[in-house]
C-alpha cells in the first residue's frame, strides 16, 4: 500500500478481513484465509467477488422504496444536481435485480489519484470545526507551505477532490487539492464558523473549481448545429440559457466569472464552438489557440 500513498496499520487490515469473513450485518462471508508461504490474504473461492454479494428480497424491496421515494421528488429545483447520481443508483438496483445484465452495464469508475485517503479524516474535522495545520506543495514549487486552516467543505469536479477552507491569518478562503496535501495535523482547537463565508455559494459564478476575481459577466457562445443536441442535454453551467437557434446553429448565455476551467471547456469543443462576446474572453481563446498552432509549425 505504500507505493499509492496510503498507510494503513496491520490492525486496521485483520479487523477489516474479520469484518468481511464474519460480520453479519455486511453479510460479506468471504472465504479468505492466510497464507503463511505467501505472507497475505487470499480468496479460497477465487471467483468470489464483494461486488457480486446477493441481497435478500427484504433489502431489494428497502432499496426499491428509497429508490421510488427519490424519483418522487425528482422534479424539485433542489433535486436536480442529484439527476446523475439517482440515476446511478437506479442503474445499480437494475444490476442487483438481474445479475445477468452485468454483462451489458458499465459504470464510470473513477481512478484511484493520491489524496483519496484524507477524504474522512477531512470530513470529521470540517463536522467537528476543528483547526487543521495542512502541509501543502503546489505543481511547480519542491517544497510545502503550510496552512493553519478552518475546514469548511469537500468538493467533488472531475473525479478530483478539493478542500475548502477560511485562512485565518489572510482573512479569506483557500482551495487545496487533496493529491497535493503531503500531511494533516488536526488541532483540539475548535473554530467559530465565519459568518460571511458561505462555501456552497462560493463557486456559484464559477465553472468547475478555480475562484478568481473579478465581476459576473454575460458569456454567449455559439455552438455548432451537431454540438447544440449535446448542451441542451447537459448545461455547462447552472446560468445556461438558451438565446436563439436555427440551421446555423445555437446560441447559449452562460452569467458568470470567466475562469481557466471555462477556457478549457470552449478549447475542447474546437471548431464546433466558439466565443461571441465578451472580446476579452474571446481574445484569451484566441490567444491559446495561437499559442497551440505555434506547436505545430
Amino acid at each position: 500500500m505504500e507505493e499509492k500513498d496510503i498507510r494503513v496499520n496491520t490492525r486496521t487490515i485483520r479487523y477489516d478481513v474479520e469484518a468481511m469473513r464474519f460480520d453479519k450485518r455486511l453479510g460479506y462471508n468471504a472465504p479468505i484465509e492466510y497464507s503463511k508461504m505467501e505472507k497475505g490474504y487470499y480468496y479460497t473461492d477465487a471467483n468470489y467477488s464483494i461486488g457480486s454479494i446477493n441481497l435478500s428480497d427484504e433489502q431489494l424491496q428497502s432499496f426499491d422504496f428509497v429508490l421510488n421515494s427519490l424519483y418522487e421528488f425528482q422534479d424539485l429545483k433542489v433535486m436536480h444536481e442529484f439527476q446523475g447520481a439517482i440515476d446511478k443508483l437506479a442503474g445499480i438496483f437494475s444490476q442487483l435485480r438481474n445479475p445477468r445484465s452485468t454483462a451489458y452495464i458499465e459504470f464510470e469508475k473513477a481512478p484511484y489519484y493520491k489524496g483519496i485517503e484524507l477524504r474522512d479524516e477531512l470530513l470529521d474535522t470540517i463536522q467537528n470545526k476543528k483547526i487543521a495545520t495542512v502541509s501543502y506543495t503546489t505543481f511547480g514549487r519542491s517544497y510545502p507551505i503550510k496552512h493553519i486552516v478552518h475546514p469548511y467543505l469537500l468538493k467533488e469536479y472531475k473525479n478530483r477532490w478539493y478542500l475548502i477552507a477560511w485562512l485565518p491569518n489572510k482573512k479569506k478562503p483557500i482551495t487545496l487539492a487533496l493529491d497535493r496535501i503531503d500531511k494533516i495535523a488536526v488541532t483540539d482547537q475548535h473554530f467559530t464558523a465565519h459568518t460571511d463565508f458561505h462555501p456552497k455559494e462560493y463557486f456559484t459564478h464559477f465553472m468547475g473549481i478555480t475562484h478568481t476575481e473579478g465581476e459576473v459577466e454575460e458569456v454567449l457562445l455559439h455552438c455548432s448545429p451537431s454540438l447544440a443536441n449535446y448542451i441542451k442535454t447537459q448545461h455547462l453551467h447552472a446560468s445556461q440559457q438558451i438565446v436563439k437557434e436555427d440551421k446555423a446553429g445555437m446560441h447559449i448565455r452562460l452569467n458568470l466569472i470567466p475562469n481557466y476551467e471555462l477556457i478549457a471547456t470552449i478549447l475542447g469543443y474546437g471548431k464546433d464552438m466558439h466565443v461571441l462576446q465578451p472580446d476579452t474572453l474571446k481574445q484569451q481563446v484566441k490567444q491559446n489557440l495561437e499559442e497551440c498552432m505555434k506547436q505545430y509549425e
